[in-house]
């Protein structure tokens, strides 16, 4: 077997229920926790995920988002893009490692497509999410709804 193949298997262990933390630069915001739900199928990545609304003056208790991106050996980089919130039409870019037990990734966080303000200070920041539960569960799984 070539290495290739080693990187595909191990791929697939990205695929599960993962909790993380995000912070800010800004040392007066709290870091904020987040669950997703990722998959990764081909070296693509997938998923959805959930945080507390913490900045959207939307009433909802809860932000929801999509998750795409990439993933090539220790390498991963997804972009977040929030769903139906106020204020909150905007992606975020994470890069980061995945480590060698593929149980742990950690790396950056920008806002795409936003320079700072009043309202929004904070734009960018390290990250560090631990998986929870691996699934064999497929992106065909998560349109179907299941």
């Amino acid at each position: 077997m070539t290495d290739r193949t080693q990187d595909q298997d191990v791929a697939a262990l990205l695929t599960g229920f993962w909790t993380g933390v995000f912070d800010t630069d800004d040392l007066s915001y709290e870091a904020t926790p987040f669950h997703i739900f990722l998959y990764e199928e081909a070296g693509l990545i997938g998923g959805e995920s959930i945080e507390p609304n913490t900045f959207s003056p939307d009433p909802a208790s809860e932000l929801f988002s999509s998750i795409e991106g990439w993933r090539d050996g220790a390498e991963i980089e997804f972009h977040k893009r929030y769903e139906d919130a106020v204020g909150a039409g905007f992606t975020v870019r994470f890069e980061g490692a995945v480590d060698s037990a593929a149980s742990q990734i950690t790396g950056v966080w920008t806002r795409l497509g936003s320079r700072p303000s009043a309202e929004r200070p904070a734009h960018s920041g390290p990250f560090v999410m631990n998986l929870r539960t691996r699934t064999e569960r497929t992106r065909a799984d998560a349109d179907k709804g299941r």
